[in-house]
């Protein structure tokens, strides 16, 4: 985009620069480019190529260069930004947008590549200590053939599974052989000592490796997997304490109409809208945020009744509607539809997302952007086992 020039009446010092002409919604499309690139520096993690805090320094000179034309920060300079003195920087007539790309595609790749050593060498050192743990047991003249034996099912397992599916089967693994171990009296306190210093290490980074494989990598919200062990942890919460718990069901109005009209860039940006919109509106500790599938989210609300969700899920949806998304000079608004259902005593996880299914499919029959709480249209928890009519 070029910058406008001033018009002769209206000639400025030769120290000034140039100014935008554009359009309010060309204006906004600028900002927001700039405001993800500046998400894009505060949320980096050091590489070797480049750390974080150099990432960071990079993108907030990128979003200067968008909004007001400072010369874009190329190579290993900052693009003429001056750090002594109130001298302004100099102006360029043109934005460098190919150059971006160019910066946060060879930055992405690097991100990748950085995922990709870490998964392997962790990968290396799961078959290290399996390793060493079968070194520790054919030392024995009892050695115990099984566990020597679930040890070569483990590297098997370790070299074939991604490592996110391999970690319930480790880790239970582990605890069992270091059970053995411990009561095998080994003789050498040494080898133990540098064994629980492994596991310790390993347990680390397979919480690492769990914590990035729950997130969904669109939103940046809980998964469908973390969820699910979410709502299992509830229903026991219920059973066993009698706590009110509900979830809303939540699913973006029409939106195979907006993926068809506006193109999945845009149908990504309204996702992207309605997560950090949730996330915003359900801020409490132990509130559950995540996305279900495609343009389905799921919030999980502990010590909340259904009438209470009911109130919190109007309120998200007034919240979301405020929301305009800019496309091509156009503004378009985004609505949902919400299923709110509280768990029942003893109901079961199945049951209960059911429940909230069918009071969703109620909304959307009414005419989509409201909300239906199970119980007051008659889908209660004793009526659980029924096929939704969606």
């Amino acid at each position: 985009m070029l910058f406008r020039r001033p018009k002769p009446e209206e000639e400025a010092p030769a120290s000034a620069s140039p100014k935008l002409s554009a359009s309010p919604e060309e204006e906004a499309c600028v900002d927001s480019l700039a405001e993800i690139v500046l998400a894009y520096g505060r949320h980096a993690f050091d590489l070797e190529e480049m750390p974080s805090e150099e990432l960071h320094r990079r993108c907030e000179a990128w979003a200067q260069h968008l909004r007001i034309g400072t010369p874009a920060p190329l190579g290993s300079e900052m693009g003429g930004m001056r750090e002594r003195g109130n001298e302004q920087p100099l102006r360029v007539q043109r934005r460098a947008h190919a150059d971006l790309r160019l910066f946060i595609s060879n930055h992405r790749r690097a991100e990748a590549r950085y995922v990709e050593k870490h998964h392997a060498e962790l990968r290396s050192t799961l078959l290290e200590v399996f390793g060493n743990l079968r070194d520790v047991v054919v030392q024995y003249e009892d050695g115990d053939r099984e566990l020597s034996e679930e040890l070569q099912n483990l590297s098997r397992v370790v070299n074939a599974e991604p490592l996110s599916e391999a970690r319930p089967l480790v880790l239970h693994s582990i605890r069992q052989m270091v059970d053995k171990l411990r009561k095998r009296n080994l003789n050498s306190r040494e080898q133990l000592l540098q064994m629980g210093q492994q596991l310790r290490a390993l347990r680390n980074e397979l919480l690492e490796v769990k914590a990035k494989s729950e997130t969904d990598p669109l939103t940046g919200l809980a998964n469908r997997a973390a969820i699910d062990e979410t709502l299992r942890k509830y229903e026991l919460l219920c059973s066993m304490s009698g706590e009110r718990v509900s979830i809303l069901l939540i699913d973006l109005d029409r939106f195979k109409n907006i993926n068809d009209r506006y193109g999945h860039r845009i149908g990504d940006l309204c996702l992207k809208t309605v997560a950090d919109t949730l996330v915003r509106s359900f801020p409490r500790r132990g509130d559950l945020v995540g996305r279900y599938g495609g343009e389905e989210f799921l919030v999980g609300l502990p010590g909340t009744s259904e009438a209470e969700g009911m109130v919190l899920a109007d309120r998200f949806r007034n919240s979301i509607r405020e929301k305009k998304i800019a496309h091509a000079g156009e503004l378009f608004e985004v609505t949902c539809s919400v299923g709110v259902a509280e768990f029942g005593m003893d109901e079961h996880v199945a049951s209960v997302i059911d429940r909230a299914d069918r009071a969703l499919y109620r909304a959307k029959a009414e005419g989509r952007d409201r909300s239906v709480v199970a119980s007051s249209v008659g889908i209660l928890a004793a009526a659980a086992g029924e096929t939704s009519a969606s």
